[in-house]
């Protein structure tokens, strides 16, 4: 195994935990927001506080998926500051003379997917761009923004890292256990909607000074025994 900097082992740590989280930002997103029976689901129980949900969910993946393709330091004051990206760990590399041409074109790649993914977050996340918003301009790709693409080559990436490096570590981006939240959520609405007009007959009639014990106390649903 090619020993590595301890400066080098942590960024890479860091970076493969940015992707996993990435990685189950994208399937929540996708499993609520992108399939119709939980959208029909949810419009029919709780659709302003999801549609807020989504929307931070929405910019969280444009965001992380921004500063994965950030370059190697950003700013200019006193030599710029460093950044934990995808261009910086591959810089970190070649400068333990550890890169490989492998590590650097499953950059390349990464980078080549992020182009119009950087411009919808510079124009709509980062900033608030007048003509972009005012005139409703798609930066979008014809085949939209590939998200689980994206996951595909952030984990060719680190496997690219991990040979090179020649470390018993690996990242595995998107992990088998992430559909159990989501599916227990889903799960819920549709024990609520069942009875949701009671239900919502009871939000409406709960003292805004109630406790959620007593509100459910009100209700057919049961807090759980604390016993």
């Amino acid at each position: 195994m090619v020993k590595t900097s301890d400066e080098l082992s942590e960024r890479i740590s860091i970076l493969a935990g940015v992707c996993q989280r990435l990685a189950q930002y994208i399937f929540i997103y996708e499993s609520l927001f992108d399939c119709e029976d939980s959208i029909d689901l949810i419009n029919r129980t709780a659709p302003n506080f999801f549609s807020r949900i989504g929307e931070a969910l929405h910019t969280q993946i444009f965001v992380d998926v921004g500063t994965l393709s950030d370059s190697e330091k950003s700013g200019y004051r006193e030599g710029g500051r460093l950044n934990i990206s995808v261009p910086s760990v591959t810089a970190n590399l070649e400068a333990e003379n550890l890169s490989s041409p492998r590590v650097e074109d499953a950059k390349i790649s990464f980078l080549n997917k992020c182009k119009e993914i950087r411009t919808f977050r510079s124009r709509f996340i980062a900033h608030r761009d007048d003509v972009s918003v005012r005139s409703q301009i798609d930066y979008a790709p014809e085949d939209g923004f590939q998200f689980p693409e994206i996951i595909e080559l952030l984990q060719e990436f680190l496997d690219a890292v991990q040979d090179a490096t020649g470390s018993t570590d690996s990242y595995t981006v998107r992990h088998a256990d992430y559909p159990g939240s989501v599916n227990a959520l889903l799960l819920c609405l549709r024990h609520l909607e069942a009875d949701w007009l009671k239900v919502e007959q009871q939000v409406k009639l709960a003292d805004r000074s109630s406790s959620f014990e007593h509100f459910f106390s009100q209700s057919n649903l049961k807090t759980r025994d604390k016993n």
